[in-house]
């Protein structure tokens, strides 16, 4: 994760500037599973447990790159648009798709059959996205895929 995700997700101020120094600090001595905790030590020394916990959960919610190929990489999605609105960055689209997801679960949108989302249209950003399969796993939704396959 770099510094301008960070700045997505906890907002500009002084403050999550010290949490990136913070976290560069610490990264350098350590890797893999322990990023996630990097960003919550970096987090909470930039700006208070609240964005020290956002932090972490975004460092430990590494997305396979399996995933976004799979999301991502089949032109019959349509999902050109969405990523526009990332700069092409398959990350930040996929969180910000899974946070309109985890909104959608919350607020009982989700078209759930025998266990399964048949299909739920979400706003990511401004752009309509259909989410097309996907599951509750444990009290969060887990995306399927997604598509514009769908929407003119």
């Amino acid at each position: 994760m770099d510094a301008e995700t960070i700045k997505d997700i906890a907002g500009y101020t002084p403050i999550v500037d010290n949490a990136i120094s913070a976290y560069d600090t610490i990264i350098a001595g350590i890797d893999g599973d322990w990023e996630g905790v990097a960003w919550g030590v970096a987090g909470t020394l930039g700006g208070g447990w609240l964005k020290g916990a956002k932090f972490a959960a975004r460092g430990l919610g590494k997305i396979d790159p399996n995933k976004l190929n799979h999301v991502f990489g089949q032109e019959k999605h349509r999902l050109g648009q969405l990523l526009d609105k990332f700069g092409g960055n398959q990350e930040k689209a996929y969180r910000a798709l899974d946070d309109a997801a985890q909104q959608a679960l919350m607020s009982g949108k989700l078209n759930i059959k025998n266990g399964i989302n048949t299909q739920t249209r979400v706003n990511v950003n401004g752009v309509e996205v259909d989410l097309v399969g996907g599951r509750v796993v444990n009290g969060r939704f887990q995306i399927g895929s997604a598509s514009r396959r769908d929407i003119p």
